[in-house]
């Protein structure tokens, strides 16, 4: 296990059993999967131009991934930086991708509104690329999976 990884061990803790709640590891994992497979749905849909159901679909992606985000921003990251096992270099990184990510959800969703799968096809790897680089970022600091 790698220094920083090793910082997060023990900050984010299996809930008790009256919470029945998983982990945080496999909370942030299941999160990762159902984002994966919901961008992948929007693509089949845009790629088959049913512009209609991918936004709607894109929008429900969407409003995940900002819980998401907002939930990291306050509260993931509040109780580690309370609890001084998250460096701010490390911090600033995280929250640089998380305004990536929004940058990439508001351009894909205007490209889907206007119908557009040009612009939709172009700027749907950032998407995904950014995705997968901040998920493996999560994995790695909260104890997932391996690095992809």
């Amino acid at each position: 296990m790698s220094a920083p990884a090793a910082a997060y061990q023990g900050v984010l803790q299996v809930p008790a059993a009256s919470e029945a709640r998983p982990p945080a590891s496999l909370a942030h994992l299941d999160a990762h999967q159902r984002l994966d497979h919901a961008l992948a749905e929007v693509e089949f849909l845009a790629e088959r131009r049913s512009f209609g159901p991918a936004a709607k679909r894109f929008v429900e992606l969407s409003r995940e991934l900002r819980a998401h985000i907002q939930e990291e921003e306050a509260v993931t990251f509040v109780e580690l930086e309370r609890k001084g096992t998250l460096p701010p270099p490390q911090l600033e990184a995280i929250r640089s991708q998380h305004r990536r990510l929004e940058q990439h959800l508001e351009t894909l969703n205007a490209a889907l509104v206007r119908s557009d799968y040009a612009a939709f096809e172009e700027q749907l790897p950032s998407l995904d690329r950014e995705l997968k680089e901040h998920q493996t970022t999560e994995e790695q600091l909260f104890g997932g999976a391996p690095a992809r």
